[in-house]
């Protein structure tokens, strides 16, 4: 660092050198005679934008953000801002997650520039608009200094089919009212891969299954996903107890658990109830009963 005496015993002028941190202790010695400790803090880390590196990728940009990424994760992003650091070594994450929520982590992150471009992959996640964290040298960028910040968004589930597990010759026969058969639904960007990394793992995802004014809901668990790639996933579920035609079937995806905040869902698939079959008719005593569309005599 650079040091220059400006007025006797009053003031130095120094050039500080790049760096990260805050509260760094400054020490001026003097015939051996150290100085009271002031402290310096470089700027906190800023992100400005972020946009994906290929075209290829399922991701988007779409301004300052990033929307439909792939669920499965794996995608490149070019992150930038300011205050990043010199080196990589500085870098100590960065995450998002709704409204500030530190859910998902960048992986793999390369300094392509130093102190204002980075270069990450993406995990697997689900959920949308959904904040960016970064932490530099132990400072946390502030998400109330910055008028308007970026956001990332996963692409929404989508939903193929639903169908009645191991009946290909029914496939699309629907149960009684009491419920209880098992179903499959199947598509692409469910929130399923990742193993323990996973959106279900997280329980993130749920079914819905709305028939008027009644909503069942029902989180997803690792045990229900039959299968699991980046071109289809197939979950399991039991078809509760209702009735109706064409009852609703959609998947959610929530930023946080149990909330609806930062939350997409697929568009609707439908499922039918049986129509009620009467199987017999019983007189009772002293009451009327309907036969041939008359009234019998009461005796």
């Amino acid at each position: 660092m650079a040091v220059r005496m400006l007025y006797r015993t009053k003031k130095i002028r120094c050039v500080i050198p790049e760096g990260i941190g805050r509260s760094l202790d400054w020490k001026v010695v003097v015939d051996k005679q150290p100085s009271v400790r002031p402290t310096t803090s470089y700027g906190k880390p800023e992100i400005h934008f972020i946009m994906p590196i290929s075209n290829n990728t399922n991701a988007k940009q779409q301004g300052i953000n990033i929307i439909q990424a792939h669920t499965s994760g794996g995608e490149e992003v070019r992150i930038v801002g300011k205050n990043f650091g010199a080196y990589i070594e500085y870098l100590e994450g960065i995450w998002y997650g709704c409204k500030g929520a530190l859910t998902y982590k960048f992986e793999g992150c390369v300094l392509e520039k130093a102190h204002t471009q980075l270069k990450c992959k993406t995990p697997p996640g689900v959920g949308a608009y959904l904040d960016l964290t970064i932490a530099v040298g132990g400072q946390t960028q502030d998400l109330a200094s910055r008028r308007q910040s970026p956001q990332f968004s996963y692409q929404s589930p989508v939903l193929s089919s639903i169908i009645r597990k191991n009946d290909n010759t029914n496939a699309d026969l629907g149960g009684t009212t009491f419920g209880q058969y098992s179903f499959k639904i199947e598509g692409k960007y469910l929130g399923t891969i990742g193993f323990a990394g996973s959106p279900v793992s997280k329980r993130l995802v749920r079914i819905i299954f709305e028939n008027g004014d009644t909503n069942n809901d029902f989180e997803v668990f690792g045990k229900d996903v039959l299968y699991s790639s980046e071109n289809k996933e197939v979950i399991e579920f039991t078809i509760p107890e209702g009735q109706g035609q064409r009852v609703r079937v959609k998947l959610r995806h929530s930023g946080l658990q149990n909330s609806k905040q930062c939350m997409t869902q697929s568009e609707s698939l439908y499922y039918s109830y049986k129509d009620p079959i009467i199987s017999r008719i019983k007189a009772s005593p002293n009451r009327t009963v309907v036969v041939d569309n008359k009234f019998p005599d009461r005796k």
